[in-house]
């Protein structure tokens, strides 16, 4: 999100350093050889290489973060037979989940 508003204000040189902390971010974590990050690595990177002038991020690489963003959002939100949205079926969440389903 602060990628996408930065965008829309023409800062795109901040709008690719803050998407390149996310990478670095994910790099780092505990689940960074996992299939959910490298999916979201390989989506940041799609959407940075198409952040490079501000022409080509209103024709294109600003749609892009649009539509990963909201993708993410609702893969964490869903469940599914979908193999990218059950990247994101961690052990939490089911653990989580059965709370409310165990009789």
């Amino acid at each position: 999100e602060e990628a996408q508003r930065l965008g829309n204000q023409g800062q795109l040189e901040e709008a690719r350093q803050v998407l390149a902390q996310c990478q670095d971010i994910i790099g780092r974590s505990t689940s960074a050889t996992s299939t959910a990050s490298a999916m979201l690595v390989q989506d940041i990177r799609a959407v940075s290489a198409r952040m490079q002038s501000e022409q080509e991020f209103r024709t294109e690489g600003g749609h892009r973060l649009r539509n990963k963003t909201a993708k993410y959002y609702m893969q964490r939100a869903c469940e599914s037979d979908d193999f990218e949205v059950q990247a994101f079926a961690t052990s939490t969440k089911e653990r989580y989940r059965s709370t409310f389903t165990s009789s």
